[in-house]
């Protein structure tokens, strides 16, 4: 839904149970028109998505999230200032 517009995947790597994956963000995608004009943000649910687009490229298969009983996001992403940024996923 994302991935390939959105945001593109360069590197993935795959170690058991963690996964590594290199992304860049379309700075210029029209949902930063909206989230927020002058100052854009990447929105949390766009992170869940990417997230969830990850999973589906390492497993192979569509995925639905059921239940989440913890999202933490450690910082704002702003794709002005850094639109190559690295998800880590375990």
């Amino acid at each position: 839904m994302l991935l390939g517009d959105f945001f593109t995947i360069h590197h993935l790597e795959e170690t058991g149970f963690d996964i590594k994956a290199g992304l860049v963000i379309n700075a210029g995608h029209k949902i930063f028109e909206g989230h927020f004009p002058g100052q854009p943000v990447v929105p949390g649910v766009c992170m869940m998505q990417m997230v969830k687009e990850i999973m589906e490229q390492v497993i192979g298969e569509k995925t639905n999230l059921i239940r989440a009983y913890e999202m933490k996001f450690l910082a704002i992403i702003n794709p002005q200032e850094n639109n190559a940024i690295q998800a880590a996923l375990k």
